[in-house]
């Protein structure tokens, strides 16, 4: 696979920063008390940043942002990557954690970048500082699979986890990758891994609001 621009993974960020930077400022207290909802939101880039993305191979395909504003009695931010075991229970494979970097009602951007190896690169930034996560490339010769990703605006719940991003393959002879199977598969089952047995691979990637750094 050709190598990219050595910058291309900073060029999303760099894009959403000016409506996504982070920031310690309290609510507008005039405003409507559902406008002050602290939730995890898709962004979608403006036809411009599109067009900007695509010059380094990046699409809305292969590239995915959300942003949050966190309650104030978050203390810690954990976005963490998962991949479902033959056992069927979810193995960690990486985590991202913000800890004292999180001020009170902090406003940040995740970004996830899904490489052509099946690979996962995860990014938050908040309060002017990048951290990274990241799964790597999966085994397998896959011949189906699906995405699915956060939709809509998600309320924040202190300590519980938030699916942003469900992904699921199928290797030839299996015949999840005939029938349905794949189409059936939602976000909401990363609570229920037991929907998803029968499937080649299966990872997942969730950010969870802690109550403690």
């Amino acid at each position: 696979m050709p190598r990219k621009h050595p910058l291309w993974f900073l060029l999303p960020l760099a894009l959403l920063l000016p409506l996504a930077a982070c920031s310690s400022q309290a609510p507008d207290t005039d405003a409507p008390q559902e406008a002050a909802a602290y939730t995890v939101a898709p962004y979608t880039p403006t036809e411009q940043e599109q067009t900007l993305l695509q010059a380094y191979e990046l699409t809305q395909d292969n590239t995915v942002a959300f942003t949050f504003q966190n309650p104030e009695e978050i203390l810690g931010l954990f976005v963490q990557i998962y991949r479902l075991g033959e056992d069927g229970t979810w193995k960690n494979v990486d985590d991202i954690a913000v800890g004292s970097l999180l001020p009170p009602q902090a406003e940040g951007l995740i970004t996830l970048q899904l490489e052509d190896s099946e690979a996962i690169i995860a990014r938050v930034l908040c309060q002017g500082s990048l951290q990274v996560g990241s799964a790597g490339p999966l085994e397998g010769d896959f011949v189906a699979r699906t995405q699915r990703f956060l939709t809509e605006p998600q309320p924040i719940q202190r300590n519980e986890p938030i699916p942003i991003a469900l992904l699921a393959y199928a290797e030839a002879g299996n015949p999840a990758a005939q029938d349905d199977t794949l189409g059936k598969i939602s976000l909401q089952d990363f609570f229920t891994p037991e929907n998803l047995t029968g499937l080649d691979q299966v990872q997942a990637v969730t950010v969870t609001f802690s109550s403690e750094v």
